[in-house]
């Protein structure tokens, strides 16, 4: 199956990544047809290390396990000591841990410290950029990666086509 998409390089990698067996869908956000989603599963490269080094990976915490507020203080810290200026920060975790009147409070909590922070639950949006599977779902795929969680490709909010 050909995908027509303006663009002749994303389409190209769009068929090669169906080609090489992972997942493609459309968009459902996109009416138009013209923009596909991949998935690429993909192990937290410090859980790689750490099960290579002979330990359990549970003892890695995942965001959903680290709680809004110590996510949020981490985002403060980082954009005074570090970039100096507003970070683009999303906390992902998962649905139902917050109620929305608990999750409003924390954030107040922090203003004005905080400049362009996006709460994400789990399972609210379809085909988010970031989606947490289970060990067993990654494992049942064929083709996965193991990747550092920082993305300096999406740095400007875009989510590139690797």
């Amino acid at each position: 199956m050909r995908f027509s998409m303006p663009d002749p390089a994303q389409a190209k990698t769009v068929n090669d990544a169906m080609l090489q067996g992972y997942e493609v869908e459309k968009c459902v956000y996109d009416q138009s047809g013209n923009t596909m989603v991949v998935t690429y599963p993909t192990k937290e490269k410090l859980v790689a290390e750490v099960e290579e080094l002979g330990y359990d990976p549970a003892i890695v915490e995942s965001a959903g396990e680290i709680d809004l507020n110590s996510m949020l203080a981490f985002q403060a810290m980082y954009q005074a000591e570090w970039a100096d200026n507003a970070v683009s920060f999303t906390v992902n975790f998962p649905e139902g841990k917050y109620e929305v009147h608990e999750a409003t409070k924390i954030i107040e909590s922090w203003l004005p410290d905080l400049k362009g922070t996006t709460l994400m639950p789990d399972g609210t949006r379809p085909q988010s950029p970031v989606e947490r599977i289970t060990e067993e779902e990654f494992n049942s795929y064929t083709l996965t990666s193991i990747e550092d969680s920082t993305d300096e490709n999406r740095a400007s909010g875009a989510c590139p086509i690797r």
